[in-house]
């Protein structure tokens, strides 16, 4: 004998529809406040600036030893990703007044002692992108929120750790990864 299940009665389906309707609703909601409210590409190691968006030739004039930026230096990398630390290794520094990808606003410096243990990337990635935030209004003169622009770290990888590297540089970006001209400072947007 063949059973068929008996349709739920009409006010049973409209309450696993509502429930099912409010679930996505949460979910749309839970994932727009985990966002910025920046647009930004998602995680990629394509370059979101474009494949020649590069002005200096920063694939192959990449240092080999970690570079030590300056607030107020503009640079280049040859392959950047949304959410990722840049290394401090991939970094090309170039005059503001070309177009580029990125400019330097603030070092922050770790206390960690020469020769300590690398405390991985996901700690420096937190400590960096907080304190990041705090220094973004006073080199833009915008607050974060409202500018057009994002953020990125410069972070010590485990290799450049090791050699002592324990400085981190923040970093903006225009937020559709479009060139930057000149210097940032002070712009208000």
């Amino acid at each position: 004998m063949t059973t068929c299940a008996r349709p739920a009665p009409r006010g049973d389906r409209t309450a696993r529809a509502r429930r099912a309707t409010l679930l996505a609703a949460a979910l749309v909601l839970l994932g727009a406040g985990c966002h910025s409210g920046k647009t930004s590409a998602p995680p990629t190691t394509a370059n979101p600036f474009g494949p020649d968006s590069s002005t200096s030739d920063a694939s192959t004039a990449a240092a080999v030893v970690p570079v030590e930026l300056s607030p107020g230096q503009c640079f280049d990398v040859a392959a950047f990703s949304t959410g990722r630390p840049v290394a401090p290794t991939a970094v090309s520094v170039v005059p503001c007044a070309r177009p580029h990808q990125l400019e330097a606003y603030s070092v922050l410096d770790r206390p960690e002692a020469s020769g300590s243990p690398f405390p991985g990337t996901d700690v420096l990635k937190a400590w960096g992108e907080d304190h990041c935030i705090e220094r973004f209004a006073a080199y833009v003169g915008t607050d974060y929120a409202r500018s057009v622009f994002d953020t990125a770290v410069v972070l010590p990888d485990e290799r450049s750790w090791r050699q002592g590297f324990r400085h981190a540089a923040c970093a903006l970006h225009d937020a559709q990864f479009n060139l930057l001209r000149g210097s940032m400072r002070g712009a208000a947007r």
